[in-house]
């Protein structure tokens, strides 16, 4: 009979452990790497949209019957491009966008050593707010050992998210072009 409880006891104890140790997350908990993962595919995604609108506004120069307004100075040594969207405006996507895309390129995109920066002003974008010291570079790396060309893409950016969250995103990569280099429109957005 002791044996018994003895056997019951530790059982118990077993059972009691096993438990609290198994103890399921609550649907208040949040998991922090996928929350990390979608913050990250978030911006990503914002920041390719930003260099998608800024080559469609290269390329139209400003021609189109609604969108932002554009302004480019190809006097000066470094190029520069205003795209503003003043207090809002409705884009080609879908997308509202407000305050101003600014662009510095300091040579033809295929050309080694050049440098495009973009650089915000009281930009708003799907309702996510992009501090002003926020940027994207995208530089030209020139030909790997395989001749082909690639860039070294860096963002430093701080985003106030429209649920009201705040975002700081670091990026560093390469990007390289394996295929279609022959093509005339070359959207290489970094």
């Amino acid at each position: 009979m002791k044996k018994l409880l003895q056997l019951s006891l530790i059982a118990a104890l077993a059972l009691s452990l096993s438990v609290t140790g198994c103890k399921k997350k609550s649907s208040e908990e949040t998991d922090t790497d996928t929350q990390t993962s979608q913050n990250q595919n978030a911006l990503e995604n914002d920041f390719d949209q930003v260099a998608t609108q800024v080559d469609n506004a290269a390329n139209s120069n400003g021609l189109k019957k609604a969108g932002p307004v554009i302004t480019i100075d190809t006097i000066n040594s470094a190029r520069k491009m205003t795209v503003d969207y003043g207090t809002g405006t409705l884009c080609d996507d879908g997308k509202m966008r407000s305050g101003k895309i600014l662009v510095t390129w300091t040579g033809k995109f295929r050309d080694q050593g050049t440098t495009k920066t973009i650089a915000f002003e009281n930009f708003v974008q799907n309702g996510n707010s992009v501090d002003n010291s926020s940027s994207k570079t995208i530089q030209n790396m020139g030909r790997d050992a395989n001749n082909h060309m690639y860039w070294n893409i860096n963002v430093n950016a701080t985003v106030a998210l429209a649920n009201g969250s705040t975002i700081e995103w670091q990026s560093t990569r390469t990007r390289t072009w394996i295929a279609g280099e022959s093509t005339h429109y070359y959207p290489i957005n970094g």
